[in-house]
């Protein structure tokens, strides 16, 4: 598993009828949207393409991660994802995407999505205004939401929970959970959930405990600590 530094995550809380929770990872001039919804997550280029799909929690043998004969994702924790004829996502169970005339997602559910005319970078997600960093262009603030770096580019701080790093610049805690991997380099538990994983070593699901809440803030800043 890859690690990567300088990236930016924001975290954006949208109380809606499903268990949706949208953010904004990359820099004002590389962006891909993260979404969790139920209990999955997805990175979405702008494009609305498929770049990572991730469970959270799993309890039984169906609510897992499954693919089809070309490795691309058919289905994760119970929900279908569907696909249109250019590769793009359609929908996530009943989480539909729209598309404007520059091929941009304009709309995820019912969070409409503005773009800054100069640059085309994310302005703001449903009624989430976003700020950017002057001086690296990494977003500083989604909404309430805000988010600090340390010297390296990393997440330090997000919301209430510091973030550090091992000798292999590994998540290695969130808050007061702990971020345990194997000899592989793979996740092994983050706190008291359990990672499973196939033959090919590809995350099949996450069993067990109750500390999913910092399995998404771990998504989260992966995700962000990317260039």
């Amino acid at each position: 598993m890859r690690y990567f530094t300088g990236l930016l995550l924001l975290f954006i809380s949208l109380q809606t009828a499903f268990s949706q929770q949208i953010w904004l990872s990359g820099n004002q001039t590389k962006q891909d949207f993260g979404i969790q919804f139920n209990e999955a997550h997805f990175l979405v280029s702008i494009k609305g393409k498929i770049l990572a799909v991730d469970p959270v929690i799993v309890d039984d043998f169906h609510n897992r991660i499954d693919y089809d004969f070309d490795n691309k994702v058919r289905s994760i924790s119970g929900l279908r994802l569907d696909y249109d004829f250019q590769g793009r996502i359609r929908s996530i169970g009943n989480l539909d995407f729209h598309y404007d005339f520059d091929d941009r997602i304009d709309r995820i559910g019912d969070q409409r999505i503005d773009y800054n005319s100069i640059d085309n970078s994310v302005s703001r997600i449903g009624n989430r205004r976003v700020k950017y960093s002057f001086f690296n262009q990494a977003v500083e603030q989604i909404g309430d939401e805000k988010i600090e770096y340390d010297f390296d580019n990393r997440v330090e701080r997000i919301g209430n929970d510091k973030v550090y790093y091992d000798l292999w610049n590994r998540i290695s805690q969130i808050g007061n959970v702990k971020v345990d991997y194997d000899l592989r380099n793979m996740v092994r538990s983050i706190g008291d959930m359990v990672f499973n994983y196939d033959l090919w070593n590809r995350l099949t699901s996450i069993s067990g405990g109750t500390d999913n809440h910092y399995v998404h803030r771990y998504w989260l800043i992966l995700r962000l600590n990317r260039n």
